[in-house]
């Protein structure tokens, strides 16, 4: 009989208070606030939301199509990727997302920016083994990882977007763009190594190998330094726009604004000076130390020049030897010169097998 009788009262409760297409549950018997679908009241009890065990914020499975803003509270602690922690949750279409409450609220970050930090306690990161990752436009735009098969540290919108490898520095918008499996790199600069897919490269500068696929050991610092390098190996620029042209040669070394600035595929050519080897595009073996020296060789070989405007116009000649401000200067072709002092042989086109030590020897050209 007793249990009829509370059936009745529930029974009564229910159907007074839910003529109006909202229900109320209380023990006085007062009618469900209007605005409210379900109106619960007590002065001594709350409202348990259901316990469930998720094995992580994509769980789809525990709570079988669960419907968009379902609540729950979680009681289960999962690590790794997808991890949860426990507190409540609610379905947000294809993840768990955790509601954020009580000293939660007061510690966490804020789009308007946080006061009273201690950077001995507070910090913005993880608490465990994984990367840190940030996003610009829903795109990686910085990255920090962990451990030796990761330890990759990216900063800059799209800055190795595509990376695999390891041990990888990227900063600058896109630096290391298009890098997959190369690892040792250092890019740093607005699309610095844009292209690679080569090993052991360090570009220092806007744009420095942005071109270089296969190319490795490289180093670039500069604006634009070996920036069109496609395979090249083991070559150094230093300076704006130093072996800027330089494909598939190997082994250069430019120290100087321009320096073997047109250089494609020559080799082990050393070039010290602002516009040092300027025009050399297939010649070898050339070195080059002083403003302008070797400028116009294009495919001489074997070729020093030490000095102001040295072997300046030089272009095919080879084996030359210039010591001195403007030594060999007008050489185009000679072959087999020395010329040691101020000027030396500087008139000398297109004789081989001269030697000229000192000024006096300006003009004396054996042919």
């Amino acid at each position: 009989m007793k249990k009829h009788f509370l059936l009745s009262i529930v029974t009564f409760l229910f159907t007074s208070f839910s003529y109006a297409q909202n229900v109320g549950i209380n023990n006085d018997a007062s009618a469900p606030n209007p605005s409210a679908m379900l109106d619960v009241k007590s002065p001594n009890k709350g409202l348990l939301v259901p316990r469930v065990l998720l094995s992580g914020t994509t769980d789809a499975t525990t709570i079988l199509s669960p419907a968009i803003s379902l609540l729950i509270y979680n009681t289960a602690t999962t690590t790794g990727g997808t991890a949860v922690a426990p507190g409540y949750y609610y379905w947000s279409s294809n993840s768990w997302l955790r509601l954020i409450t009580g000293s939660a609220l007061v510690t966490s970050w804020k789009l308007s920016g946080n006061a009273g930090t201690d950077t001995l306690i507070n910090f913005l990161g993880t608490t465990d083994d994984q990367p840190l990752q940030f996003k610009v436009n829903n795109i990686r735009s910085g990255y920090i990882g962990t451990g030796i098969i990761d330890g990759n540290v990216f900063w800059g919108y799209q800055s190795g977007l595509k990376n695999t490898g390891h041990s990888n520095v990227g900063l600058g918008i896109k630096a290391l763009f298009s890098n997959t499996s190369s690892s040792n790199l250092v890019a740093i600069g607005d699309s610095a190594l844009h292209n690679n897919t080569g090993i052991q490269n360090t570009a220092v500068g806007s744009k420095a190998l942005y071109a270089n696929t296969t190319g490795t050991s490289n180093t670039a610092n500069g604006f634009s330094a070996l920036r069109s390098n496609t395979s090249g190996f083991n070559n150094t620029a230093n300076g704006e726009n130093s072996l800027f042209t330089n494909t598939t040669g190997n082994a250069n070394t430019a120290n100087g604004v321009l320096a073997l600035y047109s250089n494609l595929n020559g080799n082990a050519n050393t070039a010290t000076g602002v516009i040092a080897l300027y025009a050399n595009t297939n010649g070898g073996c050339n070195t080059a130390t002083g403003f302008q020296s070797l400028t116009g060789n294009t495919e001489g070989f074997n070729n020093t020049a030490t000095g102001f405007n040295a072997l300046f116009y030089n272009s095919t000649g080879f084996d030359n030897t210039a010591i001195g401000y403007g030594s060999l200067e007008g050489n185009t072709e000679g072959n087999y010169n020395t010329a040691n002092g101020f000027s030396a042989l500087s008139h000398n086109n297109t004789g081989n097998n001269n030697t000229a030590l000192g000024i006096a020897q300006m003009y004396q050209l054996m042919v």
